[in-house]
């Protein structure tokens, strides 16, 4: 979070990202508690709550996800050396 704020480095990615990292690690956040007679883990919590109905039941959201930041992805270096037509093509065939 300090890079988001702070040296305004890739804010939209790294913000989300840390705070998640915070909530997810606050002590009485519930966000996965251990039973230890049954040996699950079970989601409690307002979080936990969250998560499994809404978040896991949304299998659209890795895609809208990829679909937005490929959105706002800068193509003036490429408009400007076409050669990186290349890389750029070589880099989105090893994400798919």
């Amino acid at each position: 979070m300090y890079l988001a704020i702070k040296k305004n480095m890739e804010a939209y990615e790294l913000l989300p990202i840390g705070l998640g990292i915070i909530i997810a690690n606050l002590p009485l956040a519930g966000m996965a508690v251990f039973d230890s007679t049954s040996g699950i883990h079970q989601s409690s919590g307002i979080f936990g709550v969250i998560f499994y109905y809404t978040l896991s039941f949304w299998n659209i959201l890795p895609p809208i996800t990829f679909l937005g930041l490929g959105a706002i992805t800068d193509f003036t270096p490429l408009i400007n050396n076409p050669k990186t037509l290349l890389l750029g093509a070589a880099a989105k065939y090893v994400v798919i």
